[in-house]
């Protein structure tokens, strides 16, 4: 009995130190495990302190000034349509134009583009713009309706246009800060002095071409300003050594198709460009701000959205001008519409 109990006490001493031995392994090899590991976060720790004082000694980007680069301006003004007047009740409340609201945009359109102007001279050195003044700016009396519901006639509004346009560029003299206003113009079709459009004389025959030579012989001893009028529907301007060609739009034809404008007028410039390529072409006529990047820029209107803007289901916009820039080295860089 006695040496079975001498037994039985072996075994537990023999399993006591099987299983002491059995959790010195796992102890053994858990701290090798938690050594391993703190080896790896020194490593990774170390790595880290000697990569910030790598970063540390690193300059800082710094943004590199371009004020010196030469760009010029641009402002696209057409269609404000003086004289007429839009009832809001004609347009589901959605427009109302008259002279008094004219004026109003009229003033805040050249306060805009000198803000415009400031603006951009963040990025470039601007010292000369480009107005371009691309017709329609009287309403006239081509539709028989006209001559009931105008608030000036067409003598009448030459002359509050070339008062109104006047003090707009003497005011881009004073504020704008450029050296040189150049002012390409082309007449529109609603300016015309006959019933039906005339080609080859339009020129002679229309409003807007006589306030153009007025508007150039006001300005025409102060050196600053260059009126560019021209007899043909285009007028050209070189820009930055980019050439612009000028005109009102309506001699694209483009008659409300399902492709919308994009079509007739890349088929026209391409006809344009096969005599006398140029970069950009500007226009209005169409009422909508459409700016193709690539090669043209559709000016929108002064007036806004009219009774026959809603009877050709035409696409409501507010009223607005363009504001563009050309920079010498890229071309155009910048162009949006001015809200009036």
């Amino acid at each position: 009995m006695k040496d079975k109990a001498l037994d039985a006490d072996g075994i537990k001493v023999e399993r006591e130190a099987l299983a002491l031995k059995l959790s010195n392994n796992s102890l053994t090899k858990k701290l090798k495990y938690y050594q391993d590991e703190l080896t790896q976060s020194e490593r990774r720790y170390e790595a880290l302190l000697g990569s910030s004082k790598e970063l540390s000694r690193r300059q800082v980007l710094k943004m590199k000034s371009r004020k010196t680069a030469a760009a010029t301006a641009g402002a696209v003004l057409s269609d404000w349509h003086v004289g007429e007047v839009v009832d809001p009740t004609t347009v589901n409340d959605l427009n109302t134009f008259n002279i008094k609201i004219a004026e109003q945009r009229i003033n805040r359109i050249f306060q805009r583009i000198v803000f415009f102007i400031e603006t951009y001279r963040d990025v470039a050195a601007i010292n000369e713009l480009v107005l371009a003044l691309l017709g329609d700016f009287i309403t006239g009396y081509i539709h028989e309706e006209l001559l009931e519901s105008s608030d000036l006639s067409p003598t009448e509004a030459v002359i509050f246009l070339r008062e109104h346009i006047c003090s707009g560029i003497e005011f881009l003299l004073k504020e704008a800060g450029v050296k040189r206003i150049t002012v390409p113009t082309a007449f529109g079709n609603h300016g015309r002095t006959t019933p039906r459009k005339k080609i080859s004389t339009g020129y002679k025959n229309s409003y807007e071409w006589m306030l153009y030579k007025l508007l150039e012989r006001d300005f025409r001893s102060n050196p600053r300003v260059e009126f560019q009028v021209s007899n043909s529907i285009h007028c050209w301007t070189e820009v930055q050594g980019y050439k612009i060609r000028s005109h009102h739009g309506d001699s694209i034809l483009y008659q409300g198709g399902v492709g919308g404008l994009t079509i007739p007028v890349n088929k026209a410039i391409a006809q344009w460009n096969k005599s006398q390529r140029a970069y950009l072409d500007l226009f209005g006529h169409y009422h909508q701000f459409l700016p193709h990047w690539s090669n043209w820029i559709c000016n929108s209107s002064l007036i806004g959205y009219n009774a026959w803007a809603l009877f050709i289901k035409a696409e409501f916009q507010p009223p607005s001008q363009t504001f563009f820039v050309i920079d010498r080295e890229h071309g155009l860089v910048e162009c949006k519409p001015i809200f009036c």
